[in-house]
């Protein structure tokens, strides 16, 4: 699955918008380089700039903790806002547990998201939602607009620093990122297994 979406996110990224945009150049030098993704690398384009931290660092984080960039977005959003070493956050997220408790349980000040944290918007995409803003100027309100049109966290933060969130190339980058998803071999509804699990029939 984790092949299939980075093949999905390159081909995005090369039919979404010019490459001779000087934000396309740099992403693509980024992926060629780093051997990333396109999600990859705009996350590490995104969390650097607005946390501050180099791009080799990032990825290099990445490869010590097993994780993607885009996973250790929210780890690094705390981290940077409790003082704790990036190390210390990931071995306080027991499995199952969300980030936002992980945060509150690490002292990160409840108001810092608060206006967001009405909305009833998750942690982690209030982190991504923030540094967009901060970055890009793309604001709360477009955020939600495009998650409720069906872009996934990971595919707006792509989507927003390809086009630096201009309006027009964001709505085109938006469609041809939801065009290039790769399309489900087939679906399979609920069967009757014989198991006692709650199995999707196969």
């Amino acid at each position: 699955m984790k092949r299939i979406f980075k093949t999905l996110a390159i081909v995005a990224a090369c039919a979404v918008v010019s490459s001779a945009s000087a934000q396309n150049s740099l992403l693509q030098g980024i992926m060629k380089e780093h051997n990333l993704s396109a999600t990859e690398a705009a996350a590490g384009i995104l969390v650097g700039q607005a946390l501050g931290l180099d791009l080799d660092f990032l990825v290099d984080q990445g490869h010590r903790h097993h994780q993607s960039i885009m996973v250790l977005g929210p780890a690094l959003v705390i981290s940077h806002h409790t003082g704790h070493d990036l190390g210390y956050v990931l071995r306080h997220k027991p499995k199952g547990k969300g980030w936002g408790n992980v945060a509150k349980d690490l002292g990160m000040h409840p108001g810092t998201f608060n206006k967001m944290r009405k909305a009833g918007v998750s942690f982690e995409s209030m982190v991504w939602m923030n540094m967009l803003d901060k970055k890009y100027k793309f604001k709360e309100k477009d955020y939600k607009r495009y998650r409720k049109e069906g872009l996934t966290d990971f595919e707006l933060v792509l989507a927003v620093v390809m086009t630096e969130g201009k309006a027009g190339p964001m709505a085109k980058a938006a469609k041809k990122i939801k065009a290039n998803r790769p399309k489900a071999a087939s679906k399979v509804g609920p069967g009757k297994g014989r198991g006692k699990g709650k199995g999707g029939g196969i």
